[in-house]
């Protein structure tokens, strides 16, 4: 091998490194419904009677276990995590583009007045609610975090050439 190939060999390993350690902290392993927490179980089905469950999952991060429970509610998906006790710890539900709060859709508007929000859903940790986007303008994709007075919490940008963080 010469230096030019131990020089790339090195590069694509580091990539691997990266990308596989990206979130350390976080594992996340999908797992059967007898594997989750009974307590996690009767939550979710008192909340979402009518949601259709996809998936479990379980994850653990900064000392935490949580239980995610991936579902769709008729045609919107609807992914919640709870503690081990059955407590929510993050509610993540598809919403559609009517339901979204103006300043929301003005603050969409503002950035990318020819931008369509192909993707919206509501994310609620203990009571803070925001709204993670896609919107698509033009060639680019629009990865955007919201919260309901309409600022901007976070923008990821993608396009055909590349891809970078705002």
């Amino acid at each position: 091998m010469n230096s030019v190939q131990k020089v790339v060999a090195a590069i694509l390993t580091s990539i691997a490194i990266i990308a596989l350690g990206t979130d350390a902290n976080a594992q996340e392993k999908k797992i059967h419904k007898k594997d989750v927490p009974q307590a996690v179980l009767a939550a979710f089905e008192k909340n979402y009677p009518d949601a259709k469950v996809r998936g479990y999952s379980t994850e653990a991060e900064d000392g935490k276990t949580f239980f995610e429970i991936e579902s769709m509610r008729g045609r919107m998906t609807l992914d919640v995590s709870y503690l081990p006790d059955g407590s929510a710890a993050e509610i993540e539900e598809g919403v559609t583009v009517g339901e979204l709060p103006d300043a929301v859709k003005a603050a969409v508007k503002s950035n990318y007045p020819r931008g369509t929000i192909a993707r919206a859903e509501r994310r609620t940790v203990g009571t803070t609610v925001t709204f993670e986007l896609r919107i698509r303008s033009g060639k680019a994709q629009v990865g955007m975090e919201i919260d309901p007075a309409g600022k901007i919490l976070k923008k990821t940008t993608k396009n055909a050439e590349s891809e970078r963080n705002d």
